[in-house]
């Protein structure tokens, strides 16, 4: 397949020379990131009133990865939530960037996406 020269498109190619069937839905999961647990509970309610993903959840930085979460390192590194949003979908580009863009449109103002990864035995 044929991708664009950005993250998205590199992504998709990787899948495809390890194997994936893209014709095939896959789970993807996208992450939200938020400033603090109140914009992580709106984006969770917009995203579940536009009915998003099969699964939304808020999970705070210390449930992601182990380490130091002090009030230096949040300040240094930024936020220290993110919402992950599970969506069921065929690989493509297209919709890819068109989830992602539905994502920004529904979180504005209060989160932004920050890139995707889908669970893939190959």
């Amino acid at each position: 397949p044929d991708f664009p020269d950005d993250a998205d498109g590199d992504a998709l190619r990787l899948l495809a020379r390890r194997g994936a069937d893209l014709n095939s839905p896959m789970l993807f999961e996208f992450a939200v990131a938020v400033a603090n647990e109140a914009d992580a509970r709106s984006v969770v309610e917009r995203l579940r009133a536009a009915k998003l993903g099969e699964s939304i959840e808020a999970v705070h930085a210390l449930q992601l990865e182990e380490g130091d979460d002090s009030p230096e390192e949040q300040e240094e590194f930024g936020p220290s939530w993110t919402v992950l949003v599970i969506r069921s979908m065929k690989p493509t580009y297209a919709n890819v960037v068109g989830f992602e863009r539905a994502l920004a449109e529904v979180c504005s103002g209060i989160g932004e996406p920050d890139g995707w990864n889908v669970a893939f035995d190959g």
